[in-house]
């Protein structure tokens, strides 16, 4: 689903806010918000892929970014900052290139 999620919610900022319930959002917004229809689960998902739902700014949900180096730190008693493995392409809104091309 995190795959279909970078799929589906590209491309510049006018075609991210058929999405987005407000007119202004920044790259960290609709990342965070992502994460929301990542963790609510596939209807969810599905209800604002097809614009039965829009992406709310109040709604959140960062820490999710963070599991991995957390679950990792904990495992091998080191700190998260030492999380080895960096994801590929990069979370961060428009980091693949590929994919938001317009």
């Amino acid at each position: 689903m995190h795959r279909d999620m970078r799929y589906h919610f590209k491309g510049s900022n006018a075609k991210c806010k058929n999405f987005y319930e407000s007119e202004y959002f920044s790259a960290d917004d609709f990342l965070y918000c992502r994460c929301v229809t990542l963790i609510n689960g596939r209807a969810y998902y599905n209800a604002v892929l097809n614009k039965k739902k829009k992406l709310r700014k109040n709604m959140a949900f960062e820490s999710l970014l963070y599991v991995p180096a957390k679950a990792w730190a904990r495992k091998h008693k080191k700190d998260p900052s030492q999380y080895p493995h960096f994801p590929e392409p990069s979370y961060e809104t428009g980091s693949n290139r590929e994919l938001w091309k317009d």
